[in-house]
């Protein structure tokens, strides 16, 4: 991958003194402010450009971010105790089921994250966020869960159905040579 991203690089920019791999990292508040001005010509209207501000400005987007990575560590520490029992090989094997009870005091915070999503379902987004098959969230409790933190109860498991060749995810429902629907609409184009 290294070399890649270093052509890549080559490519398109020029004029370059050194290598990308010793390059600086571009300012977060920076890009977010060039970002919040061009959306404030563009085309939200004012009432949602503020709120978008105002949701990324507070403490409370970083605070729902560290509750997610702390959900996040406890499901990859019940993924290594499935690889250590040799259920699963890797985390793309694995189904996390997750349930949030009320002692989970982050709850509306990562819920206020998760109405920003655009495009994905919060099961997918975790899905990818957790680097796993299948996720589901729960309303109830079910037999076999942990409760890592207060409030917070998951199930890992084997993923279910068949494991796609072109991108290893574990998909109960899959076209034609086995690929999963959307490897499916990939390779159609």
């Amino acid at each position: 991958m290294s070399l890649t991203a270093e052509q890549v690089f080559d490519h398109y920019k020029k004029s370059r003194m050194t290598s990308i791999h010793l390059q600086t990292f571009a300012d977060t508040q920076t890009l977010f402010e060039s970002v919040m001005r061009r959306v404030a010509h563009d085309e939200l209207p004012y009432d949602q450009r503020m709120g978008l501000q105002s949701f990324y400005a507070t403490s409370e987007y970083a605070v729902a971010w560290q509750a997610l990575e702390e959900i996040r560590d406890a499901v990859l520490k019940s993924l290594e105790v499935l690889r250590t029992q040799g259920v699963i090989r890797h985390s793309l094997d694995a189904k996390i089921q997750i349930t949030f009870t009320k002692d989970f005091k982050e709850f509306a915070k990562i819920s206020n994250l998760f109405t920003t999503l655009s495009g994905q379902t919060v099961c997918d987004f975790l899905k990818e966020y957790f680097i796993v098959s299948q996720v589901e969230l729960l309303d109830k409790l079910t037999a076999g869960m942990s409760s890592p933190m207060p409030g917070l109860h998951i199930l890992a498991s084997k993923a279910a159905g068949a494991k796609c060749p072109r991108c290893w995810q574990w998909q109960i429902e899959c076209r034609g040579e086995n690929v999963c629907n959307r490897c499916a609409k990939v390779l159609k184009r």
